[in-house]
């Protein structure tokens, strides 16, 4: 129950851009949504890879990410993961979960990794690592998953699909961009919250989500001392 973005851009290398929303929603009979908790971080990053997931945050699900930060060779297992085509640990991963919590509650992912090259991979519940689900009847330079990914989807294929015809790929400015307005206009009951934003690149990965928050909250502070001052007259 989140929307997790992933685009594909181009400046002068390939690069990926993520975007997830924060926000967690406790739910009665799969469904009805009784509490929510926002500025949650829904995507895990290492030195070379960035990996979002999409399903019910559970005590599996944690030690999972848990594992996966602290493993040394994390960059050999995802790497491994890559060239296999298929991810062992998350099928483990969702073998436990749904024998705990229903096969419903399973866990899918979106997957950037530098190596053995730059790029972006949908993982299934099953740990296959694809280009893209199954589903989806076309390979795009963008994926989405999650309860709030068809509005995102429809976002992007309005705003992107008409930008670049005729050019190498998206930059990456307009990459940000959309990933976040994608995110920021999702009419769904389970996305909200804070926007994190992950650029992964041939040699690096850097989060901005903590840099979106603290500009979020200056810039309210701003507006209520405009407010105070206006309301003061």
């Amino acid at each position: 129950m989140t929307a997790i973005i992933g685009i594909k851009a181009y400046s002068g290398a390939k690069e990926i851009i993520f975007a997830a929303d924060s926000q967690m929603t406790d739910v009665e009979d799969n469904r009805i949504p009784v509490s929510k908790v926002t500025g949650f971080n829904k995507i895990a990053t290492g030195k070379d890879w960035a990996m979002g997931f999409a399903g019910i945050y559970c005590p599996p699900l944690r030690s999972f990410f848990k594992n996966l930060r602290s493993e040394s060779s994390s960059s050999n297992l995802i790497e491994n993961a890559v060239n296999n085509k298929y991810f062992a640990e998350v099928n483990e991963l969702n073998t436990k979960i749904a024998k705990k919590y229903g096969d419903d509650c399973s866990a899918h992912f979106l997957l950037a990794s530098s190596k053995p090259e730059v790029g972006m991979y949908f993982v299934d519940k099953m740990g296959n690592v694809l280009e893209r689900p199954v589903y989806e009847d076309e390979t795009t330079d963008y994926l989405t998953i999650g309860s709030g990914s068809d509005s995102a989807r429809s976002y992007l294929e309005k705003r992107m699909d008409t930008k670049y015809l005729d050019q190498e790929g998206i930059s990456h400015a307009n990459a940000l961009r959309y990933a976040y307005e994608a995110i920021e206009q999702t009419d769904d009951l389970y996305t909200g919250g804070p926007i994190e934003i992950v650029v992964l690149k041939q040699d690096s990965v850097n989060s901005y989500g903590a840099k979106l928050r603290r500009a979020a909250r200056k810039a309210v502070r701003t507006e209520l001392e405009n407010i105070i001052k206006e309301s003061e007259r």
